[in-house]
C-alpha cells in the first residue's frame, strides 16, 4: 500500500471515529439512545470528507515544495534532518535575525540547542524547532534539526515542518 493511501485511511479513521464518538455521546445525552446507523453514517461521511480534503491539501502543498512522490517520512508531521555546513552558530543566529519568517519566531538559546517556536498560522497551530549545532572539524559544523507541531495530535501539517527544514538548510548555506 502506498504511503498516501495509508495516510488517507489513518485520517479517515482518526477524524471519523472521533467525530462519530462525539456525536454518539451527545446523542445519548439528548435522547438516551445509541444509534449504530448514525455512528456509521457520521464515521463514513465526516471521516471521508475530512480525509479527502486534508490529505489532498497536504499532498498539494508537498507538490508545491517539489515533492511529487512523497515517502512515508515526507508525510509525517514531525521532520528531522542532519547535515554539515561552514556556517557557525553565531553566523547562523545572525542570519535568523535577518530572515523575514524565522526572525518572527521566539528564540531560546542555550549552549547546546537553539529552540524556535512559531505562532499560529493558516497552515498550523505552531511548530517547535530544535537545532543542535556542533563543531565537526575546523570551520565545519554539524547541524541536527527537528521540527514538530506544537499540538501533539497533529496528523497533517500541510508540509509546514518540511518547509521549516528547507528554510534552515538555506540559512545554513545548503542549497536544495
Amino acid at each position: 500500500m502506498k504511503p498516501i493511501e495509508k495516510l488517507y485511511i489513518k485520517v479517515f479513521l482518526f477524524t471519523g471515529l472521533f467525530y462519530s464518538s462525539a456525536m454518539a455521546i451527545t446523542g445519548y445525552i439528548d435522547d438516551g439512545v445509541f444509534s449504530v446507523g448514525k455512528i456509521l453514517f457520521h464515521t463514513i461521511f465526516f471521516g471521508g470528507i475530512m480525509s479527502l480534503t486534508l490529505v489532498s491539501m497536504h499532498v498539494s502543498n508537498l507538490n508545491d515544495q517539489g515533492i511529487l512522490e512523497p515517502s512515508e517520512a515526507d508525510l509525517k508531521s514531525t521532520q528531522s534532518a542532519e547535515f554539515v555546513s561552514k556556517v557557525s552558530k553565531e553566523e547562523f543566529l545572525s542570519r535568523i535575525s535577518d530572515h523575514a519568517v524565522m526572525s518572527q519566531m521566539k528564540l531560546k538559546s542555550n549552549d547546546d540547542i537553539l529552540r524556535l517556536n512559531s505562532g499560529i498560522t493558516w497552515k498550523s497551530w505552531g511548530e517547535r524547532i530544535a537545532i543542535k549545532i556542533s563543531s565537526a572539524s575546523d570551520n565545519i559544523f554539524e547541524y541536527q534539526i527537528e521540527s514538530r507541531p506544537k499540538l501533539c495530535l497533529t496528523q497533517i501539517d500541510f508540509g509546514k515542518n518540511i518547509e521549516n527544514i528547507v528554510m534552515i538548510r538555506e540559512l545554513a548555506g545548503i542549497a536544495e
